[in-house]
């Protein structure tokens, strides 16, 4: 009884904490690490996210000078085009 309780057991406490330890260590810094990756994560999302709302910003923008050109334009090509038209007909109505 003697031998068992004085090195047996503090050999297999040693045994089990060498064996515990480093699987506690382990979990430790994975879920520090996947902590830090989900940050990681998260903030690539939100810069994604902002970048595709600059783009979608920046298109109707785009799109709405457009629409403003060519309605200007539309309207510079209509009357140079009705323009010989009313000349001629002002010429026959002389």
């Amino acid at each position: 009884m003697r031998f068992s309780s004085q090195f047996v057991l503090p050999i297999v406490s040693m045994v089990v904490a060498s064996v515990v330890s480093p699987c506690a260590v382990l979990f430790l810094l994975t879920s520090v690490q996947d902590n830090m990756e989900a940050d990681r994560q998260a903030q690539a999302a939100a810069l994604t996210l902002k970048a595709k709302i600059d783009m979608i910003k920046t298109t109707t923008r785009d799109y709405g000078n457009w629409d403003e050109a060519v309605r200007n334009l539309s309207l510079s090509w209509n009357e140079a085009a009705s323009a010989p038209l009313q000349m001629r007909s002002a010429r026959l109505a002389q």
